[in-house]
C-alpha cells in the first residue's frame, strides 16, 4: 500500500475473527459492526449500493459513522469517469492504467 500513498492500516477480517471468536456467529451488519468495534474505528466506509442491504441503524446506535464511497459522483474527467463507473478497484486500476494513474484516482477520491 506504501507505493500507492495510503497510510492506513490494513486488517484482515479472518485474521480478526479468529482472534475473537464470537464475530464468528454475527452475520452481516452485525458482524462488520462487531469488526469496527474490535478495531476501535468510528467510521465504516462502504461500496456503493450497500445501504441498500445493509442495516445503516444499527451502525448509528453503535455511534459508527456509516459512510458510502460514492465513486460515480467523482467525474473529474473521462478517465475517471471510465474508471470509477466500471466499478475498478484500486488493483484492477494499477494493472490497467499504472501506478500514475492510480495515485491520480486515490487524491482525487480523497479530496471529496
Amino acid at each position: 500500500m506504501k507505493i500507492l500513498d495510503i497510510n492506513s492500516k490494513i486488517y484482515f477480517s479472518s485474521n480478526l475473527i479468529l482472534k475473537n471468536k464470537k464475530i464468528k456467529t454475527l452475520r452481516s451488519s452485525e458482524m462488520l459492526i462487531g469488526l469496527c468495534d474490535l478495531i476501535e474505528t468510528k467510521t465504516y466506509l462502504a461500496g456503493d449500493g450497500a445501504e441498500t442491504y445493509e442495516k445503516t441503524d444499527l451502525y448509528t446506535k453503535k455511534n459508527i459513522i456509516y459512510k458510502t464511497l460514492n465513486l460515480k459522483k467523482n467525474k473529474n474527467t473521462e478517465l475517471v469517469t471510465e474508471i470509477l463507473n466500471n466499478g475498478f478497484s484500486i488493483l484492477d486500476t494499477f494493472f490497467n492504467y499504472g501506478l500514475d494513474t492510480t495515485k491520480t484516482i486515490i487524491k482525487t477520491k480523497k479530496k471529496l
